[in-house]
């Protein structure tokens, strides 16, 4: 899935711990980065988290009870080198550029890691077996 739409991925933490109750608890943060041209590229940040959660084994495999978050961020990188923003007026030009020139570019862009985000989402319920 993720090699699929050109993501890197690295897996930034995998945290397990468990109370002394029994009950279990897992942390995972993940980032997606892609280069969409030479000047921008894209980065998902993800967190999920299960808190509070036991495991049992049933007909269907093992399944988990507790409690889900998962939170997601996107970010589009206008200037991915940090090339325009060595001097004030370059970084002026740039923000006119992206902001009156390359408007519909950037829209487009903007829709394209929206629609990868949701992408993602759907497929890490699907994984999970939620709805």
């Amino acid at each position: 899935m993720i090699k699929r739409r050109e993501y890197e991925y690295k897996e930034k933490v995998y945290s397990t711990s468990v109370n002394p109750d029994g009950q279990k608890q897992l942390f995972l943060q993940w980032e997606l980065s892609k280069d969409l041209d030479e000047y921008h590229k894209c980065r998902m940040d993800w967190g999920i988290t299960l808190m509070g959660y036991s495991e049992k084994k049933t007909k269907e495999g093992r399944q988990a009870q507790g409690n889900l978050e998962i939170k997601s961020n996107a970010v589009l990188i206008f200037d991915k080198e940090d090339a325009w923003m060595k001097s004030g007026f370059r970084a002026f030009i740039r923000h006119f550029y992206d902001k009156f020139v390359d408007e519909q570019a950037n829209d487009h862009l903007e829709k394209d890691l929206r629609r990868d985000l949701e992408f993602f989402f759907q497929q890490i319920k699907t994984y999970l077996g939620l709805k």
